[in-house]
């Protein structure tokens, strides 16, 4: 079978930091009151460099906090061009703040996340307030990533095309074992590539050779050849918005 991969450009940091609290001590804080010390584990650490443009920031604490004083206010990033925007959760099983930046961070750019005094945990005692700082790298290949695992036939012809944002929409022909469909698949800074969608449903012939554009606010525009069964000849079909408004509907030109 033949699978194909698409690579995009990103350094990839840190494989196993989504499966669990694996932290670096970047520095300590103390509690204002006297019920003892609170120490404070982020990541990236204070002053690492190199750092992925798609990093979710960390703060790991020592006790339990209170999860409804760790907001956007609280725990917060900031850039070259100001605050960034994003959301931030907290997982009270391993006592550790996510922010989630809305879009990837800048290459190559320094960057400070806060938690501030209005940080609490559980027995209501505040945090004292801390910064650290990072430097994002300057890109670089990511690791390949398997977008179909279809294995009835082969998989090829991928295109791709981006928008400004680097949001991205791949397209190929898959076998299915009888005839060739068109698939695609989205991918978004925020959330990577989705789990990929059948374009057309014409199941007589082969379609083939699918090309796709993609405009500054995300429209797509998809064509492929589709051949008849009926008559000697290959037709053009054409799907748009396949994506940022839902699958459209599919129409001929000749």
């Amino acid at each position: 079978m033949t699978d194909f991969y698409i690579k995009q450009i990103a350094r990839f940091q840190f494989a196993g930091l989504l499966a669990g609290p694996l932290f670096l001590l970047a520095c300590s804080g103390g509690y204002s009151g006297s019920y003892g010390s609170n120490t404070i584990r982020t990541n990236p650490y204070n002053g690492q460099t190199d750092v992925s443009a798609s990093i979710v920031v960390r703060a790991a604490f020592g006790r339990d906090m209170l999860a409804s004083s760790i907001t956007t206010s609280s725990f917060n990033l900031s850039g070259p061009t100001g605050n960034v925007t994003g959301s931030v959760l907290y997982d009270g099983k391993y006592y550790s703040a996510a922010f989630t930046p809305d879009k990837r961070l800048s290459l190559s750019s320094k960057y400070t996340a806060t938690l501030n005094g209005s940080i609490i945990d559980s027995q209501g005692y505040s945090i004292q307030a801390m910064t650290w700082t990072f430097t994002t790298g300057a890109g670089g290949w990511d690791i390949a990533q398997l977008l179909e695992t279809d294995n009835a036939g082969a998989a090829m012809n991928p295109q791709i095309a981006a928008d400004k944002n680097g949001n991205a929409i791949a397209v190929w022909q898959q076998s299915d074992g009888v005839r060739y469909n068109i698939w695609a698949s989205h991918y978004t800074t925020a959330s990577g590539w989705a789990a990929p969608v059948k374009l057309e449903y014409d199941d007589n012939a082969d379609a083939i050779n699918p090309k796709v554009a993609i405009d500054g606010a995300g429209n797509a525009l998809v064509v492929w050849q589709q051949k008849e069964t009926a008559a000697p000849f290959i037709n053009i079909w054409a799907v748009c918005d396949g994506f940022r408004l839902g699958v459209g509907g599919e129409d001929r030109t000749q």
